[in-house]
């Protein structure tokens, strides 16, 4: 109160939480007054009772004291947009209520407990998760939502547009989830396969990622191989449907090719944490150092060889070898079974 009030009305009271318990409560600035020691009082008896046996506060505030909407002068482009959507009413759309309450159900199927849905958005916006896969898992999350192009949306363009909505390898229509979780076509179970793998070698049981499923243990590399394997499936398939001939299988990514950006993609988020534990450079945005070692610790290539403290190294690699590559030109069976 003494502290936030003035900005939280400035702002118009966005997000947070018990606003109209807020917006009533008034604090006299000394001690030592009748009233104000009394309210304190009655606050310490009221704290003491069961959960059932509390009054509910009234929360009616006088017209002239209830200071309504938000300062121009201090308010941004994103808290505006906020407020609009608040006394606009959004109606959620049903397909999103569908998909949050299916995320939340399988979330407390693991760990047996159900998340707020604003965990949801927040697990996205995590600090070990990349700006621009943040940016793809908001895009997934609407596409779930149907308002990706992929799948249904082609069909409402004619008819001419429609195969666009189709899996070329499994003949059905695309969705997201089908994309990262059910396509056979090569490299997605590969993909899936390679961070397993490396997930193994931290000796952690696996858990076949579905819409929903998290590991029970949350940690910082199975949130880290998620995510950047989710991100790699979608762009490969979109490599694959718009700069490479999509109905020629012998156009797509060939098996070298698909872990050797997988491995790529690991190498890079190894050497950007390794970086990010400069201080000087990141202040508190930088990581802690033991964070960096415990997280990759049992990933590395010959990590016997390595020193204790490897941050500092040059040359420090995932324990996942890149396929040579094949001379261009030379026969491949693209499509070959894994």
């Amino acid at each position: 109160m003494c502290f936030h009030v003035k900005r939280w009305e400035n702002n118009g009271w966005i997000g947070v939480s018990n606003k109209d318990i807020w917006k009533a409560t008034w604090v006299k600035g000394h001690s030592g007054d009748t009233g104000n020691e009394g309210a304190d009082a009655l606050a310490s008896k009221g704290a003491q009772l069961a959960e059932g046996d509390a009054t509910p506060a009234d929360a009616e505030i006088d017209h002239e004291f209830d200071v309504d909407g938000a300062r121009l002068s201090t308010l941004t482009q994103s808290q505006a947009y906020k407020l609009l959507c608040m006394l606009a009413d959004v109606e959620e759309r049903p397909s999103a209520r569908v998909i949050k309450e299916r995320i939340l159900a399988t979330i407390k199927e693991v760990n047996g407990v159900e998340p707020a849905p604003s965990r949801i958005w927040k697990s996205i916006r995590h600090k070990d998760v990349s700006r621009p896969i943040r940016g793809f898992l908001w895009a997934a999350w609407k596409a779930l939502q149907n308002t990706f192009k992929i799948g249904t949306f082609w069909e409402h363009l004619g008819p001419q547009y429609s195969k666009r909505g189709e899996c070329p390898h499994c003949k059905v229509t695309e969705s997201m989830e089908h994309i990262l979780i059910e396509c056979n076509i090569e490299g997605r179970a590969m993909l899936w396969k390679l961070a397993q793998d490396l997930w193994g070698r931290k000796g952690l049981r696996w858990i076949e990622p579905t819409y929903g499923k998290v590991d029970r243990h949350a940690t910082r590399l199975y949130r880290i191989l998620m995510t950047e394997t989710v991100h790699l499936i979608w762009k490969i398939r979109c490599q694959r449907r718009i700069q490479r001939d999509d109905n020629d299988p012998a156009s797509w990514h060939t098996k070298d090719e698909i872990r050797n950006l997988w491995v790529d993609a690991m190498n890079r988020r190894l050497t950007i944490d390794c970086a990010m534990v400069n201080k000087y450079k990141y202040g508190s945005r930088a990581l802690k150092k033991a964070t960096v070692l415990s997280t990759w610790r049992g990933t590395l290539l010959n990590e016997k060889a390595l020193p204790e403290d490897w941050i500092d190294q040059n040359g420090v690699l995932v324990g996942m070898v890149p396929s040579r590559k094949r001379p261009r030109g030379r026969h491949r069976a693209p499509h070959e079974s894994e």
